[in-house]
């Protein structure tokens, strides 16, 4: 009898361990697979599924979407920390966050300064050892299915399994537009289900999002799904939502409508920024600089406050606002010193769909627009230091709204050339009897180069300013100094901004017998911009190029020149690199010219820049040599 008993209970033990022993083959098996397709991952989504519900609410017959997520993560290293956020506002509620970990509601803030309507529910984890999941199930509800645009297959982790769902009602008209799919095996299935359509798409084994530098913007690289909702019908509603750009123009001019601005509160700062100016230009110029200098810029990104501009009395009392707030103020003081200014919605360059897909996720930004004659002159007030005419690389040749009265007038910011962003170094350089290169450095900025260092300069504090340009007019290198600097006023109307001094350049000069090796080229500009052989996306740089460094080098009594570097071009429809070395009489003449005309590499010219990169530093890396006579 006890023998019986025994024999059960190794029976019953077995039988409870088999399902742990299945899972634990099945856990390593996972764990082989994964480690397979994502060797160098170290946290991955085994399984992420996203289901879009479409819905009339019943009590409140509004309608809504309910974003459903279930996701798992899997470490395949150790010690993997990450955040799980969903963000919320006055247009959306959190309505199920389901999770081991404790789970924090806040405001979401930039700069102590709190967004308005955005608020987050986010969990933190640390998944010490190999091999742990953390599953996490959530429930978003869109009390306003405009603001759902659109979603990724790509995540910020990679995934074995992605899959996104849409459950649609037929009295719902919506549009579902795959973007980017090419090149990715996507299944789609798509079935009716009683008086839903049920649309599916699914995708294995994909990278999760790049850490490649200088990307295009994500809506132009990775494969999504705009969700584009027309019409609602049934025997209790009738609505229409964007449908034609007309009805996203109405809405936008709607918001605008509903803002209470006060400019009688602006009154006294308009007359004194006009009262001096001597021309219209300068009036707008004193204006358009003022909320440049004095507004600081935060982003309202979600719920209204990222379509609906901030009143301009508060953005002005507060001194900081968005950019519709910043575009909303200027538009106010502009017209109080009258002038026909207007509000100006665009997408910005990072936003591949335009208004031939009227949504909202056709724009990301607002400035303001002075017409002057036939013409408008665009005012981006979240632009630091850019001059009265002059347009970031970013909203260059984008398309535009502009107010109208009760319309709107549908146009392009200009485009400009790469030749307005010169940055040019100019040196003349000797050798001194320490075997150091000593002479005079000037530095020519232009455009958005300049920009960018007047705006450096000036977050700078001030016992530093002088100390900072001396870094940067060396490069930032231990051992070049910089003397007698010439600091210039900083004065944004200048068309061009000069630093310069002089300069003492050590471990550029070595000495054997009767020989001398000399690095001429200190700066050895984008030296360090090969992109790599399995580069996956285009180059996209914050602005054009045309980057151009001269040195004029006395050679050394006694000395003659034995060598130099060969001189090269490469020309190709993205860049153009061309160095040169000239012997005129005593001196040798040294030139290094990028040109990079639209800002961008594209994918199929990588091999060619990489190519271009690699001899341009064979050329910084081989030395001049100089030979007693």
């Amino acid at each position: 009898m006890k023998m019986q008993n025994l024999k059960w209970r190794i029976y019953f033990f077995l039988y409870l361990c088999l399902p742990l022993s299945i899972i634990a083959q099945e856990s390593s098996a996972l764990m082989e697979k994964a480690a397979t397709i994502f060797p160098e991952e170290g946290l991955i989504l085994t399984e992420s599924v996203i289901h879009f519900k479409f819905k009339k609410d019943k009590k409140t017959k509004d309608l809504v979407v309910v974003e459903e997520r279930s996701e798992e993560f899997l470490s395949l290293k150790g010690n993997q920390k990450f955040s799980y956020v969903v963000h919320y506002d006055d247009y959306s509620t959190v309505d199920k966050f389901e999770t081991s970990a404790f789970v924090n509601d806040d405001y979401y803030q930039s700069n102590d300064i709190f967004h308005s309507d955005i608020r987050m529910q986010y969990a933190n984890y640390s998944l010490r050892q190999k091999g742990l999941t953390r599953s996490i199930k959530t429930e978003k509800t869109y009390k306003d299915i405009k603001y759902l645009t659109k979603v990724y297959l790509t995540s910020p982790q990679s995934a074995l399994q992605r899959t996104i769902k849409f459950t649609i009602p037929k009295a719902f008209d919506v549009d579902l537009v795959p973007v980017n799919f090419d090149g990715y095996t996507v299944h789609k299935t798509e079935n009716e289900k009683g008086n839903n359509l049920e649309i599916e798409y699914s995708i294995e084994n994909l990278d999760g999002f790049s850490d490649e530098e200088s990307l295009p913007g994500a809506s132009y690289i990775y494969p999504h799904v705009l969700i584009l909702p027309k019409t609602y019908k049934d025997n209790d509603i009738s609505e229409e939502f964007f449908n034609s750009l007309d009805a996203l123009y109405a809405w936008y001019a709607k918001l605008v409508a509903e803002v209470e601005n006060k400019p009688e509160e602006l009154k006294e700062i308009v007359e004194e920024l006009t009262a001096s100016a001597g021309s219209d230009e300068e009036k707008i110029k004193n204006i358009f600089y003022w909320v440049q200098d004095n507004i600081r810029y935060i982003a309202f990104e979600d719920g209204i406050a990222g379509y609906q501009p901030e009143n301009c009395q508060t953005v002005f009392f507060n001194r900081y606002g968005d950019c519709k707030g910043m575009a909303n103020l200027m538009k106010e003081m502009l017209k109080l010193a009258g002038f026909d200014a207007r509000l100006v919605w665009l997408g910005t360059k990072s936003v591949a769909t335009n208004y031939s897909t009227p949504c909202l996720a056709s724009d990301n930004h607002m400035i303001c627009a002075v017409k002057q004659g036939d013409d408008f002159i665009y005012l981006d007030g979240t632009e630091k230091y850019t001059l009265l005419g002059a347009y970031a690389e970013r909203i260059q040749n984008q398309e535009v709204l502009i107010e109208d009265g009760t319309s709107f007038i549908r146009s392009k910011i200009p485009t400009q050339e790469h030749h307005r962003n010169t940055r040019d170094y100019q040196l003349k350089l000797s050798m001194n009897a320490d075997n150091a290169l000593v002479g005079s450095v000037q530095i020519s900025e232009k455009g958005e180069a300049m920009s960018r260092i007047m705006y450096l300069y000036n977050q700078t504090r001030t016992d530093e300013k002088e100390e900072s340009l001396k870094r940067y007019l060396a490069l930032f290198d231990k051992f070049i100094t910089i003397e007698n600097m010439k600091v210039p006023s900083m004065d944004r109307s200048m068309d061009e901004l000069i630093l310069g001094g002089d300069i003492i350049i050590k471990n550029k000069v070595s000495t054997f017998d009767n020989e001398v090796y000399l690095y001429l080229d200190p700066y050895r500009i984008f030296e360090h911009y090969d992109l790599g052989e399995d580069r996956q996306f285009p180059l996209w740089m914050s602005h054009k190029h045309n980057d151009h460094v001269r040195i004029e080098f006395q050679l050394p009594e006694g000395y003659e020149l034995e060598s130099v570097p060969e001189s090269f071009v490469v020309e190709n429809e993205d860049f153009q690199f061309d160095l040169d070395y000239k012997l005129e009489g005593a001196k040798v003449l040294y030139s290094v010219q990028i040109q990079i005309p639209n800002s961008e590499v594209k994918k199929e010219n990588i091999a060619a820049w990489n190519k271009a990169i690699q001899s341009l530093k064979a050329a910084y890396d081989e030395p001049i040599v100089l030979i007693k006579k």
